[in-house]
C-alpha cells in the first residue's frame, strides 16, 4: 500500500508540473515528459527502478501499441492533443 502512495505522489507531482509547463507555453515533449516523471519517482523513498520503459505518447502516436518516443522523433505535449502515459515503478 505504501508503494502505491509513493508512486501516486510522484505521478501527481508530475501531472501538476506538466499542467503548469504546458499552460505557460513551455515546450515539453514525449521524451522530456517521461524523463521528468522519472526524476519525480527517484525522489521517492525506496524507489528502485521503473517497472518498464515509460510509454509517453501524444496524438496519433498514442494509437501505436507499446510506442516509445525517441529523442529525434518525439512530439510536443499540448493542451489540444491526447496524451497517453503508461508507466510504473518498483519500490
Amino acid at each position: 500500500k505504501k508503494c502505491h502512495l509513493r508512486d501516486a505522489a510522484a505521478l501527481i507531482r508530475y501531472l501538476k508540473w506538466l499542467e503548469d509547463r504546458v499552460s505557460a507555453g513551455d515546450v515539453v515533449t514525449e521524451v522530456s515528459g517521461a524523463e521528468k516523471l522519472f526524476q519525480f519517482r527517484k525522489q521517492q523513498d525506496l524507489f528502485v527502478s521503473p517497472s518498464f520503459e515509460t510509454i509517453s505518447s501524444v496524438g496519433s502516436n498514442a494509437a501505436i501499441i507499446h510506442y516509445r518516443p525517441a529523442s529525434g522523433d518525439n512530439r510536443q505535449i499540448t493542451a489540444n492533443d491526447i496524451y497517453l502515459l503508461d508507466s510504473g515503478a518498483q519500490y
